[in-house]
């Protein structure tokens, strides 16, 4: 079961796991209750500071096909202690390995 916090950055308000780390530059939203399941908040997209829906911008990764990203995860793990490895959150599907590696790329940057 993941506890998910509402963030913000500057695209916006969304949903982040709460043992994961920040993605650079997002901050934790005061007075927003945490909310403990497998999923993101239903019903809540996306928003702008004005509390418009906005698209994300795209991902370095949409275009690779499941196996393309499972074969990336598995590569960086590999280097990595046990402690520091990519865990890949929810069923595995390509969302989640998608989730899983932009996630990682913001705790090292």
């Amino acid at each position: 079961m993941t506890t998910w916090i509402r963030v913000e950055d500057a695209f916006g308000q969304y949903d982040h796991p709460k043992d994961l780390a920040l993605p650079k530059g997002a901050k934790p939203v005061k007075d927003y209750p945490e909310h403990d399941g497998p999923w993101a908040r239903e019903g809540k997209p996306r928003t702008d500071k004005a509390g418009q829906t906005v698209d994300l911008p795209p991902s370095p990764y949409d275009e690779q096909n499941k196996d393309q990203l499972e074969g990336e995860i598995a590569e960086r793990n590999a280097g990595r202690d046990e402690g520091h490895q990519i865990v890949v959150e929810g069923k595995g599907n390509k969302p989640d390995l998608i989730a899983a590696l932009v996630a990682d790329d913001a705790a090292n940057e």
